[in-house]
């Protein structure tokens, strides 16, 4: 999935993508692995970074509106409250949403 996430952004940059990962997610051995994935794929123009996201702003609104498309794709109460939050940020095209298909996941 992250393979097929940071690949569809590669050739919007012109090969050189700077990815910020959030540091307080996972523990440090996981967060290790996603980073050194991360640089391979964007090497050898782009940075793969670690950033604690309630320390800089625009990683934080990332992790918002990652977690409310998570909590959106979930069947249950919280859904149309998500999708309506969402919906007009769809609408402008100010985020996109992509459907990964069965091989990225």
């Amino acid at each position: 999935m992250l393979s097929d996430v940071i690949g569809a952004l590669i050739p919007e940059s012109g090969g050189c993508l700077g990815v910020v990962i959030d540091d307080g997610r996972y523990d440090a051995n996981t967060l290790a692995v996603i980073n050194d994935d991360i640089s391979r794929l964007v090497s050898p123009l782009g940075l793969a970074s670690l950033e604690l996201s309630h320390v800089l702003p625009g990683l934080q609104i990332a992790d918002v509106v990652a977690n409310t498309f998570f909590n959106r794709a979930l069947v249950g109460e919280r859904q149309s409250r998500m999708a309506a939050i969402v919906a007009p940020l769809l609408k402008n095209r100010k985020i996109r949403l992509r459907i990964l298909d069965r091989t990225a996941v």
